[in-house]
């Protein structure tokens, strides 16, 4: 986990300033990459404080639109070989649709993207 600490002042819509530490936490593994406030500066609503280093996500992101792929390939060719039409949901039941989306890792593969 990559904790940040620094003391900001923070501008209310109303202009009126407080004065207090703040405490970011990310639960991700990946280091910062870039602090965008410095300790004590003025911070205002919506404003970046910092980023991560989104490399190891944008990986998992593409392996993730991979595995979607595959499993819809492999999800349409059973519904080919059962004599279904690939191309319609509404030809299956909804037990058969949830057999063939599981046995395909289709089903998995959505959630995971």
């Amino acid at each position: 986990m990559s904790i940040l600490s620094f003391t900001a002042h923070f501008d209310s819509e109303e202009a009126c300033r407080t004065h207090f530490k703040s405490e970011l936490k990310f639960n991700v593994s990946e280091k910062l990459e870039k602090i965008y406030v410095k300790n004590g500066g003025y911070v205002k609503r919506d404003q970046l404080l910092a980023s991560l280093n989104a490399f190891t996500y944008r990986q998992k992101v593409q392996k993730a639109e991979i595995d979607l792929k595959e499993a819809t390939l492999e999800f349409n060719d059973l519904q080919v070989r059962r004599g279904f039409n690939a191309n319609t949901k509404d030809s299956l039941s909804k037990k058969e649709y949830d057999m063939m989306a599981i046995k395909s890792r289709y089903k998995n593969a959505l959630h995971h993207l």
